[in-house]
């Protein structure tokens, strides 16, 4: 590596400094979740209650589109 380059990457004792990084999984971001808690003009209730109406929509889409994909067995060749 050039210098800058590993200076970068590398903390002084020779570790990489995206490891405490890489340890951590980011959150999945909900986009509905985030617009509904931001709109100023539902107070606390309604945003609970368009909320759960929201998951509760998301979850029957899932369930009627296959959310899970499902497995597949093994076949047995005839060879």
């Amino acid at each position: 590596f050039a210098p800058k380059v590993y200076e970068k990457h590398f903390d002084s004792d020779g570790k990489p400094k995206c490891e405490i990084s890489m340890k951590k999984k980011r959150p999945v971001f909900n986009s509905a979740k985030a617009r509904i808690s931001n709109n100023e003009n539902l107070n606390s209730d309604e945003k609970r209650h368009v909320l759960k109406t929201n998951k509760k929509v998301a979850k029957e889409l899932a369930n009627k589109s296959g959310g899970t994909k499902k497995k597949i067995k093994n076949k047995s060749s005839k060879w």
